[in-house]
C-alpha cells in the first residue's frame, strides 16, 4: 500500500514539475500552418499548454481535435520557443504558399511568416517547425 502511495506522490510531483516549467516560459499557445494558393486556404495547429494538439481550417471555419500530447515533449517545445526567442523574432517573406509559427504570450502574439519555396531561413526555424509537424502524425 506504501508503494502504491509513493507511486501515486511521485507522478503528481512529476506532472506539477512539468506544468511549472510551461508556465515559466510566459507562452500560452503556440500554433503553426500553412496557408495561401488558389483558395486562401489556412491550416492552423494549435498546441496548448495541456498538450491537447487542436487543428483549425479556414474555408469550413472548423476545429478538430486531434491528440494529446504528452508533457514531456510540450514542456521541451514551449521551452525550445522561449530559449529561440520565437516570440519576438521578427521575420515576414510570405509567399503564395506559406508556413507560420505563431507564438502566444498573454497580451501579445509573434507571427513567423516565410514562402515554402524561400532559402535562407534559419535553420532553427526549420527544425523547429519539422518537430511541430511531427505531432500532426497520429
Amino acid at each position: 500500500m506504501k508503494v502504491l502511495y509513493l507511486l501515486l506522490l511521485l507522478s503528481v510531483l512529476t506532472a506539477c514539475s512539468t506544468t511549472g516549467k510551461i508556465e515559466s516560459t510566459g507562452l500560452k499557445n503556440i500554433s503553426f500552418g500553412t496557408g495561401g494558393g488558389f483558395t486562401n486556404e489556412v491550416k492552423t495547429y494549435s498546441l496548448l499548454p495541456d498538450g491537447e494538439l487542436w487543428l483549425h481550417n479556414s474555408l469550413t471555419n472548423d476545429s478538430t481535435f486531434v491528440k494529446h500530447v504528452k508533457k514531456g515533449k510540450v514542456s521541451k517545445i514551449y521551452s525550445g520557443a522561449r530559449t529561440m526567442g520565437l516570440d519576438t523574432l521578427r521575420y515576414s517573406n510570405p509567399g503564395n504558399l506559406y508556413s507560420f509559427i505563431t507564438i502566444f504570450k498573454k497580451g501579445s502574439s509573434n507571427k513567423i511568416v516565410w514562402n515554402n519555396h524561400q532559402t535562407g531561413l534559419p535553420d532553427e526555424i526549420k527544425s523547429f517547425y519539422s518537430t511541430l509537424n511531427e505531432l500532426t502524425n497520429k
